[in-house]
């Protein structure tokens, strides 16, 4: 369930701020990162799918087979660098991006779910246009990215927006082409209980 509701707010975030998905990148290859990758290529259909993968599993070889747009990198930079939308898909607790994206990226990260996990580091959030999550008051004390990156910029703690904020009001979203705009997600558990009550209500017929 984690999983599916996972995947599914990253994708509605993804489709709400990004500018473009001619380029997507997927940061961790484990049941996240390939699920993710799927659902970006169904929803998307890039020119390019780079999945950054530190070993090469099963899971992340059968990928690229499966799709020739799937491309497998060991270069996190050079990946950052190239993409569009992100999706951050790590266990990390140490920041795997600590440069600052190319201008229009947007960012989605599902791995800075505790105060001790920080994907992005905290000055590159700090320095994004627009910070989103799917909930704002949540991901201030919950996200280890968010968290740092209001320490170092305390203004940022009245600029985070709720996913359903955005949905409800658009114009809360991108305003210009080459915003930078990162999503975190923490998990909420009203979203777990939506999904199973739809997986009982598609049971049924």
């Amino acid at each position: 369930v984690t999983r599916i509701r996972t995947t599914a707010a990253s994708m509605v975030a993804a489709q709400a701020l990004a500018a473009q998905s001619k380029t997507i990148a997927v940061i961790g290859a484990g049941l996240q990162g390939i699920a993710h990758a799927r659902a970006a290529i169904e929803l998307f259909s890039p020119e390019s799918l780079i999945l950054v993968a530190r070993t090469l599993s099963a899971d992340a070889k059968g990928l690229e087979n499966e799709f020739p747009q799937v491309r497998i990198s060991q270069d996190l930079d050079e990946t950052i660098g190239a993409a569009d939308l992100v999706f951050v898909c790590t266990n990390t607790i140490n920041p795997v991006i600590t440069k600052a994206p190319k201008q229009g990226t947007t960012i989605i990260s599902i791995g800075s779910f505790s105060p001790n996990r920080e994907e992005i580091a905290g000055s590159v959030v700090a320095q994004a246009d627009l910070i989103f999550g799917d909930d704002s008051q949540t991901i201030q004390s919950q996200s280890g990215s968010v968290i740092a990156a209001i320490k170092e910029n305390p203004e940022l703690e009245n600029k985070v927006v709720s996913l359903g904020s955005l949905l409800n009001n658009p114009a809360l979203g991108r305003t210009a082409p080459d915003q930078v705009i990162m999503y975190f997600s923490v998990g909420l558990g009203i979203q777990d209980a939506a999904i199973v009550e739809k997986y009982f209500e598609l049971e049924k017929l």
